[in-house]
């Protein structure tokens, strides 16, 4: 299972401090000396907290994958291609760079999704989906051309109970044995932490895992080094035990 990062908790805390940190840029670097195999940003020109300045920064230090999070729309593919990342993860058509992303709903973006897939395709870059974890819509995915869905696991991290977070983890386990008879690339992301992402890496249809807020927040105590270090060991201990 690979691991990203996602460096847009780093530029929220930034804001528009004159000091500009902490610096997205170097967490991202930092996330790749750590062991990160993905860096994910959510970005979109010439607005929101990720510049276009950061992104190029990006491209130029970091030599690990990078994923663009961007808004359901063919407005950015240009921009977006320039950057050559391995892949853009599309979300809902309003979100403007800053506040928190929505995940998409096929059945009713469907010719939407699919024109963006194609057109990002067609520029070089595979386009991933941020879905809600539900197996119903499996078959409207698949028509859409999108090489890979995100899971939102927002409701599963939101449980207050053993019995609310595995029927969660069902929901999940569900979606995934969904998607897989199709062929569909899936990963995971959206309030993971270093608790609840033990039950998502043991899912083994999951082929990546983001995380951002939380490793923020660890670093903010022990440092950016170690705590993507131990996400990672976390993830791959659960992963051995499965």
């Amino acid at each position: 299972m690979r691991v990203g990062i996602n460096i847009s908790p780093f530029a929220r805390l930034r804001g528009g401090s004159p000091l500009g940190e902490p610096d997205p840029v170097l967490a991202a670097a930092a996330a790749q000396n750590a062991g990160a195999q993905i860096i994910v940003a959510g970005w979109l020109p010439n607005n929101g907290f990720i510049t276009d300045r950061d992104i190029k920064l990006l491209r130029e230090l970091v030599r690990i994958d990078l994923l663009i999070i961007s808004p359901l729309s063919t407005s950015y593919v240009d921009a977006i291609a320039k950057v050559h990342p391995q892949g853009v993860i599309l979300v809902d058509a309003g979100w403007d760079g800053v506040r928190e992303v929505r995940p998409l709903q096929p059945d009713v973006e469907t010719g939407e999704i699919a024109e963006a897939a194609a057109t990002f395709r067609a520029a070089g870059v595979e386009a991933s989906i941020f879905v809600e974890p539900t197996a119903s819509q499996v078959k409207i995915v698949a028509k859409c051309g999108i090489s890979g869905v995100v899971f939102d696991c927002a409701a599963y991290a939101a449980t207050k109970t053993d019995e609310e977070a595995q029927a969660a983890i069902d929901l999940l386990t569900d979606a995934t044995m969904a998607y897989s008879k199709f062929g569909i690339f899936m990963a995971a992301a959206h309030l993971l932490d270093y608790q609840n992402i033990r039950h998502i890496a043991l899912m083994h249809n999951i082929e990546e895992i983001y995380i951002g807020q939380a490793v923020a927040a660890r670093a903010m105590f022990v440092g950016l080094d170690r705590a993507v270090r131990e996400i990672i060991d976390i993830i791959h201990y659960s992963r051995s035990e499965r």
